[in-house]
This record gives structure tokens, C-alpha cells and sequence, in this order.
């Protein structure tokens, strides 16, 4: 009976271990956010070359947001006028870089509003560069006078090596970059001439799950794109058993 009982005791020490063991381990996977409610919070924004940003990219300069308490979505937030003829980007404080790792298959959300210029031109979205790359995504749509929210997923799908006529980024390019993120940029600026007005507010990195996006059917190898490789990856794994 002794012996049953200090089993029984040994493991509900081992289960309680365990528990505490996986609460410490999800404590980590959190978000990240900034609702500029008191003030900028490190958020800059900055000039990228124009038209070709570089990999990665160089920041040419660097400026003083203006910070506004209300009137954002909601809350405070950021803006700035349009300060030269190259492209502006906001650029993240700290608490956005380093190993965000729990990211991965996550969300960046933000809102943005825009106003004047003229024509727009194409160019990143959002950059992020870590672990000697510079991955980019391109949203194709642009914000406009109204708060426009914008959430993208923190897969390889839909990014791309380099600059927009880059190659597909693959899962491991994307998870190196999150394991150590040295630079998240946020595009600013969508149309040309110095008149315009750029807003920023609610940014948000939201940590990922163990479950891939389903967006493209058929692309075995999660590159974003369904191609020879994917054919070859059923083939290789045909009559597999999945359990």
C-alpha cells in the first residue's frame, strides 16, 4: 500500500510538473501591440531608397511622428506629412524585433489611413529582415481617408526573397527571419507628390498556431504556389499513412 501510494504521489508530481512545464513553455506566445494611447512608443517613421529599397533596406532618415491622443482606431495615433521624394516607411520599436518565433504562422494587423497625392505606385507593403534576409509582401490594395485594418499572416505564402520579383519565400526562410528579427517596416506612403498624409494605428503581432493556412489547395510544399515540386512531394509520399 506504501509502495501505491508514493506511485501514486510520484505522479501526480510528474502530471503537476508537466502542467506547469506547458503553462511556462505558452506563457511566452503573447502579443505584441501598440495602441499609441500614450504617446508614440517607439514607432518611427523613416525614408526608404525609392523606387528599389534594397535588401535590406537602407534608412536613409529618420523622423518625429506626430502624435495625436485621439481620433484613432480607437484611441490615439501617429501621423506625418509626407517629408521627401523617396518612400516612407514606420518603422517598429524593439518590442517587436528579436526572436518572435511564436509568430510564425501568426498575424501583423494594423490600421492605416491616407490621404492626397496623386498617382499611386507599387511597391512592399510590410518588410521584415532577420537572419540575413529581407522577406516582403505586397498587399496590392492601398488605404484610404477612413481607418483601412489590414492583417496578414506570418506564413511563407504570399512573400517573396528580396523585393516583389523575388523568389517564394519558403517556410524555413520564414522562420529563420522570426527566430531573429532585426527590422519590421510598414509602408507609409502609396501615391507620389509631397502632399500627402500618412496615419498609423493598433498594430498588432499575434502568435501562430500548429495549423498552416489553407488559402492555396493543392501546394503540398507550402512555397504559395502549386507546381511541379508539389506533384513530386505526393509522389514521393503516395500511399503514406496519415495518422
Amino acid at each position: 500500500m506504501k509502495s501505491a501510494t508514493r506511485t501514486g504521489a510520484r505522479t501526480r508530481a510528474s502530471i503537476v510538473a508537466l502542467a506547469l512545464s506547458l503553462g511556462a513553455s505558452g506563457a511566452g506566445a503573447q502579443d505584441v501591440f501598440t495602441g499609441f494611447d500614450a504617446g508614440p512608443e517607439g514607432w518611427a517613421p523613416v525614408d526608404l531608397p525609392f523606387p528599389a529599397l534594397g535588401s535590406p533596406p537602407t534608412v536613409l532618415n529618420t523622423f518625429a511622428p506626430v502624435w495625436t491622443a485621439t481620433g484613432g482606431n480607437p484611441g490615439g495615433h501617429v501621423s506625418l506629412n509626407d517629408p521627401s521624394a523617396n518612400v516612407m516607411y514606420w518603422r517598429a520599436p524593439a518590442a517587436y524585433l528579436g526572436n518572435q518565433s511564436d509568430k510564425y504562422m501568426g498575424t501583423l494587423s494594423y490600421s492605416l489611413r491616407y490621404v492626397d497625392g496623386s498617382s499611386v505606385f507599387d511597391q512592399e507593403d510590410v518588410v521584415l529582415v532577420g537572419a540575413g534576409l529581407t522577406l516582403v509582401f505586397d498587399i496590392n490594395s492601398i488605404p484610404s481617408s477612413q481607418w483601412t485594418p489590414y492583417v496578414i499572416t506570418l506564413h511563407q505564402t504570399g512573400w517573396r526573397v528580396g523585393s516583389l520579383t523575388g523568389a517564394n519565400a519558403t517556410a524555413a526562410q520564414m522562420q529563420a527571419v522570426l527566430g531573429s528579427l532585426t527590422a519590421l517596416y510598414i509602408r507609409g506612403e502609396f501615391k507620389n507628390n509631397l502632399d500627402d498624409t500618412t496615419y498609423l494605428d493598433s498594430v498588432r503581432l499575434t502568435p501562430g498556431t500548429t495549423n498552416p493556412p489553407t488559402c492555396c489547395a493543392g501546394d503540398a510544399d507550402g512555397s504559395g504556389v502549386v507546381n511541379f515540386d508539389d506533384l513530386t512531394t505526393v509522389l514521393a509520399n503516395f500511399g503514406s499513412v496519415c495518422r
